[in-house]
């Protein structure tokens, strides 16, 4: 009996160093490579990281412009449009630099993924501020095809200027748009597409939800 339990012992110990500890062992160095691997991302996206505070804080600087000036909030159309009062005229603004997906409408059945979050968002931002502050873009023109103003929208909170249109790109409810119908870029696209580089890489928003936020970016 007692060799049968030697035998025993020594078959599970064979059993264990043949096919457990290596286990073990690929366990252990997968564990310290993830940590390498995670050490190594964050020195990577330290650099990035920095640029994107400077972008973020580049689009809170407001540009002193003639045309600039606060207007009345009237209602949000969709993540991208909001309407507002310009004299006695309710006028409606399209936000330079970004797009969202649609939302149903009058022309539109069905909403697009993450269409209605967008609004959402942009509701929720303004939702406090009765105004907000319209800043032009000479690059850009003063309204598009539609008749809408081209406009950076700004809110003040807590003792700070907020660009809307950056912060939906940042938070991952809208992406980065040039109108291709425009040859000069707007002033602010670098800041703009840092913002959305660090919205994909973090899958915020849309990313994370949708398939394909637009159409370009899976061809």
């Amino acid at each position: 009996m007692r060799t049968s339990t030697l035998i025993a012992s020594c078959v599970f110990l064979s059993f264990g160093t043949i096919f457990v500890l290596p286990l073990l062992m690929r366990g252990a160095v997968s564990s310290s490579n993830d940590s390498v691997l995670l050490k190594q991302h964050k020195e990577q996206s330290a650099p990035v990281f920095s640029e994107l505070q400077h972008a973020k804080q580049q689009s809170i600087t407001v540009p002193d412009t003639a045309s600039a000036g606060w207007h009345t909030i009237v209602d949000v159309v969709d993540g991208d449009t909001i309407d507002v009062m310009v004299g006695d005229t309710v006028q409606s603004v399209r936000l330079i630099g970004i797009n969202t997906p649609e939302i149903a409408n009058l022309y539109r059945f069905e909403d697009e993924c993450f269409g209605p979050e967008a609004k959402e968002r942009l509701e929720y931002m303004l939702q406090e501020h009765d105004s907000v502050f319209l800043v032009s873009d000479a690059s850009q023109g003063d309204v598009d095809i539609y008749d809408r103003l081209l406009r950076y929208v700004y809110v003040y909170q807590e003792e700070e200027w907020v660009n809307v249109n950056f912060s939906l790109v940042y938070d991952g409810y809208a992406y980065e748009y040039t109108h291709y119908q425009n040859p000069y870029p707007y002033q602010l696209r670098p800041h703009f597409r840092l913002a959305e580089y660090y919205a994909r890489h973090w899958v915020r928003g849309l990313w994370g939800a949708c398939y394909c936020p637009q159409t370009i970016l899976c061809s």
